[in-house]
C-alpha cells in the first residue's frame, strides 16, 4: 500500500471517528436537529484545521481533502460521506 493509499484509509477512519461522536439524528426535535447540524459542520472545521481540508457551505456545498473533491446538496454530513465514498472508489481503483 502506498503512502497516499494509507493516508486515504486513515482519513476515512478519522471522519468516521469524528462523526460517531455527533449526537444521533432526531427529526422530531428541531433544536436537536440544529445541534446535530452544527456538530457536523464543526467536523468540517476540524478537518480543515487538522488535515488541511477546504470546504464551503452554501448553495453549492464543496469539500476537498487529500486531492479529492466532492459536492453535495444534502449538507455537511453528505459532503463528508461523499468524500469517503470517493476515497473508497480511488482505493478500489488503485488496488
Amino acid at each position: 500500500m502506498t503512502l497516499w493509499q494509507e493516508n486515504l484509509t486513515r482519513l476515512i477512519r478519522v471522519i468516521d471517528e469524528k462523526l460517531s461522536k455527533v449526537e444521533p439524528v432526531d427529526t422530531t426535535d428541531c433544536d436537536a436537529f440544529r445541534r446535530r447540524r452544527a456538530q457536523v459542520e464543526a467536523v468540517l472545521g476540524e478537518m480543515a484545521t487538522e488535515e488541511g481540508a477546504y470546504y464551503r457551505l452554501g448553495s453549492e456545498n464543496r469539500f476537498r481533502l487529500a486531492g479529492l473533491a466532492t459536492t453535495c446538496t444534502g449538507g455537511a454530513e453528505g459532503l463528508l460521506r461523499n468524500w469517503q465514498n470517493a476515497a473508497r472508489r480511488k482505493l478500489g481503483a488503485a488496488a
